[in-house]
Formats: C-alpha cells, sequence, structure tokens
C-alpha cells in the first residue's frame, strides 16, 4: 500500500543518498529478498541513479512479471548511467522482452529501448506493427518515431525503407564524415556533424 511504501522507499533512498555504494547491498536484497518487496527495491535502485543500478536491476529479470515490468520501466530512467547493461547483456535481454506475450510488459521494454536510443531494436519494432493488439502498434510506432525523428505511421513498408537507407548511410557516409571531424577544414566540421545528428541509427 502507498502510505506503507512510500517511507520504505523514502528510507532506503536517504540511505542511498549517503554513499551510492549502497545499491549493491540494497541490490542483494532484490536478489533473494521476498517478491512482495521486490517492486519496491526496484523502484529505489533505479530513482537512485547510482552507477550499479542498471546492472542491479538487469540481473533481476525474469523473477516474476510484476517485478519485471517495474524493472524495465526503471531502467528507461537508469539505463543508460554507468555501463551496467552492456556488462551484463542487459540490452540483449530487454530485447527478449519485445516478443514477451504479456502485452504490459511488452510495450513498457518497447518504451525503455525507444529511450535508450537502441538502435537494435528497430527491425523488431517494425515487425510490431502488425502486431494484433493495437496499443502495441501504437507503442511500436512511437518507439520507432522516438529512435528516428522520422514520421511513417504504422506502415512496415516505409520504415522498412527507411532503415535500409539509413543502414545504407551507415555503410557509405559515416566514415567519410568521421574523418572530417577529425581534419583541419573548420568549414567542413559543422556540416558534417550536423548530417552525421540527422541519422540517429
Amino acid at each position: 500500500r502507498a502510505y506503507v511504501q512510500s517511507p520504505i522507499e523514502q528510507g532506503l533512498l536517504a540511505f542511498l543518498a549517503e554513499d551510492p555504494v549502497h545499491v549493491r547491498a540494497i541490490g542483494k536484497s532484490l536478489e533473494k529478498g521476498p517478491l512482495p518487496l521486490a517492486p519496491i527495491l526496484a523502484r529505489v535502485v533505479a530513482t537512485s541513479r547510482a552507477p550499479a543500478a542498471a546492472s542491479t536491476l538487469v540481473r533481476n529479470l525474469g523473477r516474476s512479471p510484476e517485478l519485471d515490468l517495474e524493472i524495465v520501466r526503471g531502467l528507461g530512467t537508469c539505463g543508460a548511467i554507468g555501463d551496467g547493461l552492456a556488462e551484463h547483456a542487459g540490452m540483449e535481454r530487454l530485447r527478449a522482452l519485445l516478443n514477451s506475450p504479456d502485452g504490459e510488459l511488452q510495450r513498457a521494454a518497447i518504451g525503455t529501448l525507444a529511450r535508450l536510443g537502441d538502435a537494435d531494436s528497430a527491425r523488431t519494432l517494425v515487425e510490431l506493427l502488425s502486431h494484433a493488439d493495437p496499443l502495441t502498434v501504437v507503442a511500436a510506432r512511437r518507439g520507432l518515431e522516438a529512435l528516428s525523428g522520422a514520421r511513417h505511421g504504422v506502415d512496415p513498408t516505409a520504415w522498412s525503407r527507411w532503415i535500409e537507407e539509413e543502414e545504407e548511410w551507415f555503410s557509405s557516409r559515416l566514415g567519410p564524415l568521421v574523418d572530417t571531424l577529425s581534419s583541419e577544414d573548420v568549414a567542413a566540421v559543422s556540416p558534417a556533424l550536423a548530417e552525421i545528428l540527422r541519422h540517429p541509427l
């Protein structure tokens, strides 16, 4: 209940504020403690934004659907902090949730991966535009738009074509542009950087 959970969360956050290293101790409680308490601990770890937060959360995926949902949402706010996701193959575990039979968890994973800028999710998001659940279709469209800055509605063909164009640009243009950034031609640096920023994938 909220009137019980809130004081617990505030107390733990104050504990973490003293030293972010304490997130590891809370992480052990998250891994081995009772499941009813786990979502509270997951929220505390995510809110702390400590360097070890992402890896701590990822290690606990799979314990229960309720906890998974809390973890995925939490990773959307702390996943870019530190390198915990890479260390624990966290992105792969998150991507696997794009095929979860739990619609709410699947949509949370879509939103989190989009916020993390995970370009490797783009093709799966295009496939999800044909999903039977209209809520998942909307989430996939929003995820693609967040990743790309492009607007192609829910047309899988248009999005697939966009991905192919991005991949072609990556293989043919990115290398020379990166070289330009390190050149002595100052006038060419700004346009090169602007072009790179227009291609988020």
